[in-house]
């Protein structure tokens, strides 16, 4: 198992705490001011001039003391989660990269589970790191992803997800999925290629629907809560990246179409 990564996993945990106190504030400040627009109690000028006057420099400058709060428990799933990429030599990222990828996953993923909004300093930040490096890879070794793969997977991915969304928006009559799942997958896309910004799509429609069915009927059945429920799709994209990059999207398809395949012929002799 490469030690370098293992010695870098607290660290780059440490960093997924900066993030989460710097970002999450700002993130539930801007889920409030939502709230109240689509209430008609705000302007949505008026929101949008406040969300960036919030916090200041003080925020910024602010100690950050992680050790709190349920600091442990999310140390042994950002480790657990982590620690099996150690031992995964054949995935095109360095180490580092892979640790640093999945720091700011995760800080994605926690920040919208709680606030259903996704900070774009995140996705920039991921999609410079997929794009940089692939161009960097080209260049210096023997890239899997090259620069051109990197850029289409990007725009192909995000422009499915934002096609979709705007589908469904039509439908419902109302906005049906946020800027941040569609810039996530701007930044996966750069990450994971043509074919694994797809099959992560593909496979965020289960994942994303499995849980949010879930959270449905606790919201309404459990909690009696009435009216709008909101899901965060961003946690169910990455987790649906993962399994990508983990099995490869060539691999999955392949056991798709091999399930397919057994349930078609078992539905035929069956008559």
């Amino acid at each position: 198992m490469n030690l370098e990564f293992l010695v870098c996993i607290p660290f780059f945990w440490l960093l997924t705490e900066f993030w989460f106190d710097r970002l999450a504030p700002f993130a539930q400040l801007e889920n409030q001011l939502e709230q109240k627009v689509l209430q008609e109690r705000c302007r949505p000028q008026a929101a949008f001039e406040i969300v960036p006057e919030a916090g200041g420099i003080r925020r910024l400058l602010q100690p950050v003391w992680p050790l709190s709060d349920g600091a442990l428990i999310r140390f042994l799933i950002f480790a657990v989660i982590a620690l099996p990429w150690a031992g995964k030599p054949e995935h095109f990222f360095p180490p580092i990269l892979i640790l640093f990828t999945w720091a700011i996953c995760f800080t994605i993923a926690r920040i919208d589970f709680h606030w259903y909004i996704i900070p774009d300093e995140l996705n920039w930040l991921g999609l410079g790191i997929g794009i940089s490096y692939a161009a960097a890879a080209q260049i210096f070794t023997q890239p899997t992803i090259s620069l051109t793969e990197s850029l289409l997977g990007a725009i192909l991915s995000a422009g499915t997800l934002m096609a979709i969304a705007n589908l469904c928006t039509r439908f419902l009559g109302r906005e049906a999925m946020g800027g941040g799942d569609i810039k996530l997958m701007l930044f996966l896309g750069s990450i994971l290629g043509v074919q694994g910004g797809l099959m992560t799509l593909a496979l965020s429609s289960l994942t994303g629907s499995f849980f949010g069915i879930f959270f449905l009927i606790k919201s309404r059945f459990m909690e009696k809560k009435k009216g709008m429920t909101m899901i965060a799709f961003g946690p169910w994209i990455i987790l649906a990246a993962m399994i990508t990059a983990w099995f490869g999207p060539e691999a999955l398809l392949q056991k798709y179409l091999a399930f397919s395949e057994t349930i078609v012929r078992d539905i035929v002799e069956s008559y």
